[in-house]
């Protein structure tokens, strides 16, 4: 009796732990005025930037999305991009937080995503730099979310694509918008595959 009770101590600490989803903090209302405002800001007129000084432009990310080859999934986050205009190459900087994966389909698997350590909410960071009015930059990081069951989570390296213009809304260059390509990978067994399309931001000062 001894024995087996030994073993059983000794194997208990090699079972998975389980992780909850993060509760969602939006949801398909969020993503559609996400979507409306962008169509809506692309629409004004490109322009290029001061020469002095520094912008801060607040606004939404959004994109459908393959999770683990499984479709019909949404995403929609907070975004906040900083221009310094006095560089020649203006540089870019900024985050993608407060990042949403909604599940459209019945099983209503949406959540938040998590940062790799799995209980905080996640973040990219913005990189990269503008040239005449025009944006290049990458958001990376690492997202997890609970997709399969067990609830175990998973994470992906996230490598966005962020391509867009200055524009002009009630001042000169008040207003970011643009294109989200790219998507991310696991590196580990657990990995997540993530595949952005239809990805858009904007933002305003």
């Amino acid at each position: 009796m001894q024995m087996k009770f030994i073993a059983l101590a000794l194997t208990t600490p090699f079972l998975s732990a389980c992780d909850d989803p993060l509760p969602p903090t939006a949801g398909i209302a969020s993503y559609n005025a996400a979507r409306a405002n962008y169509n809506a800001f692309s629409a004004l007129p490109a322009s290029t930037l001061p020469s002095t000084g520094s912008g801060t432009y607040t606004g939404k990310m959004s994109a459908d999305a393959n999770v683990d080859f499984k479709t019909g999934y949404a995403i929609v986050g907070d975004l906040e991009l900083e221009i310094d205009f006095a560089e020649s190459s203006d540089n870019i900087s900024g985050t993608i937080d407060n990042i949403n994966l909604i599940d459209r389909s019945t099983t209503n698997n949406s959540q938040q995503f998590t940062g790799a350590d799995t209980e905080t909410p996640g973040s990219l960071t913005i990189s990269g730099t503008e040239v005449n009015g025009s944006l290049s930059a990458t958001a990376t990081g690492s997202l997890s979310a609970v997709i399969d069951g067990p609830t175990v989570a998973t994470t992906a390296v996230m490598n966005l694509q962020l391509t867009g213009n200055t524009r002009t809304d009630t001042t000169t260059a008040d207003t970011v918008t643009g294109t989200i390509t790219g998507g991310g990978s696991g590196t580990t067994f657990n990995g997540m595959d993530v595949e952005i399309s239809n990805g858009s931001f904007y933002g305003n000062e």
